[in-house]
């Protein structure tokens, strides 16, 4: 398999014929800003699609830069409108991306990967995917940035990214990534309308791993450390504050493990 497998023609032979609208780009700044193009513009719709090969000014959470190389990851944005679903929270909307991600690729690589509260997916202890998840006027924009393939890595990344290549079974593992991005197109459409639903929030909960974990956790610009007690119903991590035992109930904050022990 290689690189040109990677394309608007490849994907779509995926999809039903009635689909909503894709844009490929072989490079673009960033999935997300197209989107926000397309809102700005009034030329967006409930389920369009935006894949792109690479992304020259890729972002994750709090504006960091998110390594987004040519011809070894898939970079996809899907519109959303409020509208049009029944339960238009950025939370539970993460939270079904992260669901929709995990079963995409158990089903297609067979590997079994792990969330991190509340946007990332992680193999082997590696982080192989990222998800930011913004509200621009009515719509909801999911960007999800995935290493299918990708093996050289910054220097500054080499201790903590990984691919899900490196966790797929078979001979040759390189991923399918217009098969990818097709399968994840749809159940991204198929969970976004289900952020209400108890199953989605209990597969969420079933790979998460940091229940029972030491976490540091930043609320307000205070760092604390905390012992991970479970998700709620609405996708909050329960914290146990480990300086004075008190509950906090997180919704947003960043997050880190302690220990993978």
């Amino acid at each position: 398999m290689t690189y040109n497998d990677f394309s608007e023609k490849n994907i779509l032979k995926y999809m039903d014929k009635d689909h909503p609208r894709l844009y490929f780009f072989d490079s673009t700044d960033s999935t997300n800003n197209f989107a926000k193009h397309l809102i700005a513009n009034k030329e967006a719709a409930d389920g369009i699609c935006i894949c792109a090969d690479e992304q020259t000014a890729g972002r994750g959470r709090q504006g960091r830069p998110f390594f987004s190389p040519p011809h070894s990851g898939v970079y996809l944005t899907l519109i959303r409108d409020m509208n049009c679903m029944r339960d238009p929270v950025i939370l539970k909307t993460t939270i079904a991306a992260c669901v929709a991600e995990y079963e995409t690729l158990l089903e297609i690589m067979g590997v079994d990967t792990s969330i991190k509260w509340v946007n990332d997916l992680f193999l082997y202890g590696k982080k192989i995917s990222g998800i930011l998840t913004e509200a621009i006027d009515h719509y909801i924009i999911i960007g999800i940035g995935i290493n299918c393939n990708t093996s050289d890595f910054p220097d500054e990344l080499q201790n903590v990214a990984g691919s899900v290549k490196s966790g797929s079974e078979g001979g040759d593992n390189s991923a399918d990534r217009s098969r990818i991005a097709a399968v994840l197109w749809k159940k991204l459409m198929y969970w976004t309308d289900r952020t209400g639903s108890r199953e989605l929030i209990d597969i969420y909960r079933q790979h998460s791993f940091l229940i029972g974990k030491n976490i540091t956790f930043t609320t307000d610009g205070i760092t604390q450390c905390g012992l991970v007690e479970n998700i709620d119903d609405d996708g909050a991590l329960i914290v146990i504050n480990k300086s004075n035992g008190e509950k906090k109930v997180l919704n947003t904050g960043e997050v880190h493990l302690t220990s993978w022990d």
